[in-house]
């Protein structure tokens, strides 16, 4: 049976039979792209054009996820915590869980407009800035939070009270009260930023293969506790947060649901806010 022969889409003059592996099955010719160009193969790999002693041809792209660009990782915060008794609380301390957040005088603890106390989940120094700390409080119904951000000035230390949680002596639900793990250290990891930016970044098509990749290197992004890293993937699109990831039921010190992972984030206009995206 005789081959048939087609003309290439970006340069008629050339020709392709639609059986090679390469771009040009897809009938893109190496000639008239620039080196370095890359496009999806027709068996859906990566492709780049390179300049040979007489002609280009398209050669396979092999990218190396541990060792890319700089700019294509961030830092991730994993804590190393320890279980601490209630009396040892002092409400400095970057925790997990217990009955004494940091507040100050004049506040009150957060209660929902059913009059019932928000439960307290952890606070935590600022990626960026030390001598902050972040305070997250959540409702008994996971729908909305309170987070705070106080500057540990000398003049805010002075200030600084222990608040009680408040009972509802007319709601059937009793007070949650997680028990405390502190924050001694930190192991810091480095891990792969999200997918889009890498596309982006390293100027890719979107491919399967590289997604492959992507999500079974080392430095995909931890399911786990951690300040800073990629956003694990649940169902929306792993993103970059400096802040608080929690993950699911379990594993945690702190129970915020099921099948999912939390996320303390911040936008563009400085207002801390909870997500939860569920696997």
């Amino acid at each position: 049976m005789p081959i048939i022969l087609n003309n290439c889409i970006n340069d008629t003059r050339k020709t392709y039979h639609g059986r090679e592996d390469s771009p040009l099955g897809l009938g893109y010719a190496p000639e008239p792209e620039f080196p370095g160009t890359i496009m999806n193969g027709k068996d859906g790999k990566l492709y780049t054009v390179k300049e040979g002693t007489k002609y280009k041809k398209w050669v396979p792209l092999i990218i190396d996820l541990e060792d890319l660009p700089h700019d294509c990782y961030h830092e991730a915060k994993i804590p190393k915590t320890r279980k601490i008794s209630f009396e040892e609380e002092t409400g400095l301390e970057e925790k997990l869980g217990g009955s004494k957040p940091f507040s100050v005088e004049g506040e009150e603890w957060p209660i929902d407009e059913r009059g019932n106390p928000y439960i307290f989940v952890a606070q935590f120094k600022h990626p960026d800035d030390q001598n902050k700390l972040i305070v997250f409080f959540i409702d008994q119904e996971f729908e909305d939070s309170d987070i705070i951000e106080y500057n540990l000035d000398e003049e805010t230390l002075k200030k600084q009270i222990i608040l009680t949680c408040p009972k509802n002596e007319e709601s059937k639900h009793d007070n949650i009260i997680y028990d405390p793990y502190i924050i001694d250290s930190y192991d810091v990891s480095k891990e792969l930023k999200p997918l889009s930016f890498l596309y982006k970044r390293l100027r890719l098509p979107e491919n399967d293969h590289f997604r492959n990749d992507y999500y079974e290197s080392d430095y995909f992004a931890n399911e786990c506790i951690k300040i800073g890293g990629t956003a694990f993937h649940c169902q929306q699109e792993p993103t970059f947060n400096k802040f608080l990831q929690l993950n699911d039921t379990g594993k945690l010190p702190v129970n915020l649901g099921d099948c999912g992972v939390g996320q303390v984030k911040q936008n563009k206009y400085g207002s801390y806010y909870f997500s939860w995206d569920c696997y």
